[in-house]
């Protein structure tokens, strides 16, 4: 006889129902799909050194947090935000078992990254080819040279550039 409650109570000796001490159970803490975030989330994600370096110690699989705290040199808040936002990334993933906290790489968001990365860093050839610059064939206007100098000096930043010049004389002499 049960309780009813599905816990796994069992009827004891005297009929009433007792617990029967089962390890908690395992909880997968759902992160977003990766497809869904954004580029600024991604990136800043891998921003951070201490971010990277959890990384660089989940590349060998699934690391407890205790584990990522005593070899990052980070207080525990700070372990936690960094996992956070590494989560949020859809990078890495984590799963909740009793009181501890497991993470791993999410090959999927790590994927997806790998793909947003390559998307932003290519060249649309056919796109550049087809625009004008601004000054090829007078587009800018009256006035426009193409072969402008660079912007004069004004008071102002010459009297800094001859600070920094005698600054430099100075180190340089002593």
């Amino acid at each position: 006889m049960t309780c009813g409650c599905d816990c796994g109570c069992t009827p004891g000796a005297d009929g009433r129902a007792t617990s029967v001490a089962t390890d908690p159970p395992e909880i997968e803490l759902a992160g977003p799909d990766p497809r869904g975030v954004d580029d600024a989330t991604i990136f800043k994600a891998l921003g951070n050194e201490y971010r990277l370096k959890a990384l660089d110690l989940l590349r060998t699989g699934e690391k407890c947090a205790c584990d990522l705290l005593g070899a990052i040199d980070v207080s525990q808040p700070n372990l936690s935000h960094h996992m956070k936002v590494l989560c949020a990334s859809g990078i890495v993933r984590a799963r909740q078992e009793g009181r501890w906290t497991y993470y791993a790489i999410d090959e999927r968001g790590a994927r997806h990254a790998i793909e947003r990365l390559a998307a932003i860093t290519t060249v649309d050839e056919a796109a550049a080819r087809g625009r004008r610059r601004c000054c090829d064939d007078d587009a800018c206007g009256p006035g426009c040279d193409a072969q402008a100098s660079p912007p004069r000096a004004t008071a102002s930043s010459h009297a800094h550039a001859d600070t920094q010049h005698e600054r430099s004389s100075r180190h340089a002499t002593h």
